[in-house]
């Protein structure tokens, strides 16, 4: 066999399966986009559960360098848990607190009316999601602690309408969609094919 007929094929074939590989990354990223999440916490405010939820990492560790093999629930999952008590806790503050709400109120983070605010606007620079009462937002983060342990489609549709929601500065947040990106290695091998 000629050595150099096939040399060129093989290349050939390795761009194509790395052209393919890219392909798989961008479809993966557009599901990422239609089912993922990104909660962006700030450190200095006052109102930031970064502390408390610093507090349960160190936690979980501990225990977990006590006994390896024992077995609790991963760290994403009790970080979650805590964040949502906390965002709970601030909300029902907010519902049975007069100097919360109209602190709340200043801050913009809740309307006139006493709902939470959407951040969010469309092109035209109007909100396009109605603000939520409290009570509404109270229930489904409830829904969303019993959901914590077996994610569903109920739990990616209510974390669909919290995003931009106010409620989430509560706990000095913000939570968006995530973002269309290719990961660092498919940005190599783009580069490498080319």
């Amino acid at each position: 066999m000629d050595q150099d007929n096939h040399e060129p094929n093989l290349q050939h074939l390795v761009q194509m399966v790395a052209q393919l590989g890219l392909r798989h990354e961008d479809q993966l990223q557009l599901v990422r986009q239609d089912t993922g999440f990104v909660l962006f916490l700030r450190i200095q405010t006052p109102l930031s559960v970064l502390p408390q939820l610093h507090q349960v990492g160190q936690t979980w560790g501990q225990q977990k360098d006590k006994d390896p093999s024992s077995p609790g629930l991963p760290l994403r999952v009790v970080l979650l848990g805590s964040f949502l008590t906390a965002l709970k806790t601030r909300v029902e503050k907010v519902m049975t607190d007069p100097q919360a709400a109209g602190d709340s109120k200043n801050a913009q983070i809740l309307t006139d009316k006493g709902h939470f605010a959407f951040l969010g606007y469309d092109r035209a620079g109007m909100p396009n999601v109605e603000p939520t009462p409290p009570q509404d937002t109270c229930r489904a983060i409830t829904k969303l602690q019993e959901l914590i342990l077996r994610p569903r489609l109920e739990a990616y549709e209510i974390l669909s309408q919290m995003v931009h929601s106010a409620a989430i500065h509560l706990v000095g947040g913000h939570l968006h969609f995530e973002r269309i990106q290719r990961s660092p290695l498919a940005q190599a091998l783009d580069k490498a094919v080319r």
